[in-house]
């Protein structure tokens, strides 16, 4: 989780909104009950309460995959400060309560920062966004499926993932042994899922395609 040095120490993100501001709005989830959907306005950013939120990502394909799992303690949807639109939808996990918090207000907070300060702060948002749908690819127990619901993710609207570094080094992201990573590789492309165009061009077709 993200931490914000303070006068008394780090604190986290969550710590941090809830000393600053006052009047976070409240929400009680029933379980599967929907916060917001993908392609929702982006209003708020969220702290979780009690219970466990779901992000999830609908593909254009009709596939779903969970992005990551926010819990009691937690933000929810920290992009939406540096995005019009929410990307995934957020679904409780089982009873929950969230405290929302206007964009408009945690700008407020922020205190209209220089440039140099909003491009970091983006570019650590969606490296936080990064780094938790890699946990939650690893938690797919299945190697080919879990290469499969990554390369979903990547694929530009045309299918084709273009990867700018060695595979060995995807293999490690997602957990996988190079050879382990080569193999789930050749069994989706048995399978008609995917193609290869390069060693690193990867086009997503069939059961695999995603646009």
């Amino acid at each position: 989780m993200a931490q914000i040095e303070s006068r008394v120490g780090p604190m986290s993100l969550a710590e941090w909104i809830e000393s600053t501001l006052v009047g976070g709005h409240p929400q009680r989830l029933e379980t599967n009950q929907y916060l917001f959907f993908q392609g929702d306005t982006a209003q708020a950013v969220y702290i979780v309460i009690s219970g466990r939120v779901r992000l999830l990502r609908h593909l254009s394909s009709g596939v779903e995959v969970s992005v990551h799992t926010a819990l009691a303690g937690e933000t929810l949807a920290e992009a939406a400060l540096f995005s019009e639109v929410y990307h995934c939808d957020a679904v409780a996990a089982e009873n929950s309560v969230v405290l929302a918090y206007s964009k408009t207000a945690l700008w407020d907070a922020l205190g209209n920062p220089p440039s140099l300060i909003l491009a970091l702060l983006e570019n650590f948002a969606s490296q936080i966004h990064t780094l938790r749908s890699q946990i939650e690819l690893r938690n797919i127990r299945s190697a080919n499926e879990r290469v499969l619901r990554m390369l979903q993710l990547k694929a530009r609207n045309d299918g084709v993932v273009a990867f700018d570094r060695p595979l060995k080094d995807i293999a490690q992201e997602l957990g996988l042994t190079h050879e382990a990573f080569y193999r789930s590789l050749t069994a989706l492309a048995a399978d008609g899922k995917i193609m290869r165009l390069d060693e690193r061009v990867i086009h997503l077709v069939g059961r695999g395609a995603v646009y």
